[in-house]
């Protein structure tokens, strides 16, 4: 799971024609989070092409407000700069796989033919 500065999540949000991206927020000292973090691991392996970046809490407080996120572990939906979807439960790797499935299933229907994963960077 990549990683992105504050700077580089910014830039992907001001895209208005960008794919829609699943971001995992946590914060480092969060036990929660190490769970989910090695949940969401496993699960890209069973989803490849997952469209999934993380970004630590304290480095986005603007966004936090912004976006009424409440705790962490969480996971955000998003689709040209807004939110989907927003999940604070990751109860199994089974129980993300269900809920992140159809949104690769989304994604790849959206690319050209002959690609088979999705660039975060795009």
């Amino acid at each position: 799971m990549v990683e992105w500065t504050p700077q580089e999540l910014m830039q992907r949000l001001e895209q208005t024609n960008s794919k829609p991206f699943v971001l995992y927020i946590y914060t480092p000292l969060c036990g929660t989070c190490k769970l989910t973090e090695r949940m969401l691991t496993i699960v890209e392996e069973l989803l490849p092409g997952l469209p999934l970046a993380k970004v630590n809490i304290s480095s986005i407080p603007k966004l936090v407000q912004t976006w009424k996120i409440t705790s962490v572990p969480c996971l955000l939906f998003l689709q040209n700069g807004q939110i989907t979807n927003q999940v604070y439960a990751m109860k199994s790797i089974e129980h993300l796989v269900a809920l992140l499935q159809p949104f690769i299933q989304t994604n790849l229907h959206n690319q050209p033919k002959g690609e088979n994963h999705l660039d975060l960077n795009t």
